[in-house]
């Protein structure tokens, strides 16, 4: 069914629901509708509601609300595109309405993965070959999609201008100077990630989800799939940037634990899956050499993964409602990009120097 769009706005405890559901579900009687609550966001809130009759969740109906201020960081037009974009193409779930303040759509039937099931078979494999899905759609069919710069270097710029200086909140910029960096200093930094990037940077650019962290992924069991959802992000970008931000997602968002960010050998056969759906089943064209170059600079994309979402996290800490320690998530990616900093951008520039 095509979504539409309907002049209407959803309380934070969704009571105001009816009056949506009436629209996309009429043959519901509401006096059957139950709701499921869902908690793994740390940007909105999202409700699911279905039938007492549909134990299995079949035809749930997701309603997302925006977090506060999330407006003057996500380009919301664009996540609806992408979210039409990415069902049909069989990626992501169906729209069904625009709301004043949020959306409603198809729920992906699956579980989320974790920071131990991402690495197992068969799901780190059907991963790298959704993702591969992905990266081949056809951009010349959707020009309204700017491609004409990588999303990360204005959206890395934009996030800077979010932030104020100091913070409104007194205690959140102690914590901010504790960490010893301040706005000057994460400028210069992107100024000059932005430049190594130009300057070594070989990845192709395309279509990319730019948000694969382990909530963002479904896995269903039952039907062999993963899906991927929460669009917002969706933007031309580089690729190998889309898969080093999934690695570096595998630290997790309550407790971020770097040290499982993976390591060489593994990324190696997870390119080479990649390869294979990327290139229709035939990656015999991409010797190991050329993938160890290529994770030299998924690492190198790894920095950008860290500074990007430190600096997101610190705009968030300053407008966000929602009940999560937005300031200590942004010096733990933060201090990621530190650590490895060095040796990261000493390995592309030596591969791009042949040294």
């Amino acid at each position: 069914m095509a979504s539409v769009t309907l002049d209407i706005t959803i309380d934070d405890d969704f009571n105001s629901i009816q009056e949506v559901l009436e629209q996309i579900r009429p043959a519901w009687s509401w006096a059957d509708v139950k709701r499921k609550p869902f908690t793994t966001g740390i940007t909105n809130k999202i409700c699911g509601f279905y039938l007492h009759t549909d134990s299995k969740w079949d035809d749930m109906v997701l309603v997302r609300l925006y977090g506060r201020n999330t407006d003057t960081i996500i380009d919301r037009k664009a996540e609806r595109r992408n979210m039409s974009l990415l069902n049909s193409v069989g990626a992501g779930p169906a729209l069904y309405a625009v709301l004043n303040n949020g959306l409603a759509y198809g729920f992906v039937k699956g579980v989320t993965v974790d920071e131990k099931t991402v690495r197992e078979s068969p799901v780190r494999e059907l991963i790298a070959g959704q993702v591969a899905k992905m990266h081949t759609v056809d951009l010349s069919k959707y020009p309204e999609i700017d491609q004409s710069t990588p999303m990360i270097y204005t959206k890395v710029v934009h996030f800077l201008s979010c932030i104020p200086q100091p913070l409104s909140d007194p205690k959140k910029q102690k914590r901010l100077e504790e960490f010893g960096k301040s706005m000057t200093d994460l400028r210069e930094e992107v100024n000059q990630m932005i430049d190594l990037a130009k300057k070594y940077a070989k990845s192709p650019c395309g279509f990319t989800h730019n948000d694969l962290l382990l909530e963002n992924i479904i896995y269903n069991a039952e039907e062999g799939a993963v899906s991927f959802i929460d669009y917002e992000y969706g933007a031309y970008n580089f690729l190998y940037f889309d898969i080093a931000n999934h690695f570096a997602e595998y630290a997790g968002v309550e407790k971020p634990d770097h040290s499982l960010y993976p390591d060489r050998e593994y990324m190696l056969e997870w390119l080479s899956t990649y390869f294979s759906a990327y290139s229709g089943g035939n990656n015999s064209s991409f010797t190991t050499s050329m993938l160890n170059d290529i994770c030299t600079e998924v690492n190198f994309f790894s920095l950008w993964s860290h500074l990007l979402w430190g600096i997101w996290s610190i705009v968030q800490a300053e407008n966000s409602s929602i009940d999560f320690d937005f300031m200590a998530f942004a010096t733990s990616r933060l201090g990621a990009y530190f650590d490895r900093k060095e040796e990261f951008i000493s390995e592309i520039i030596k591969k791009v120097n042949g040294c």
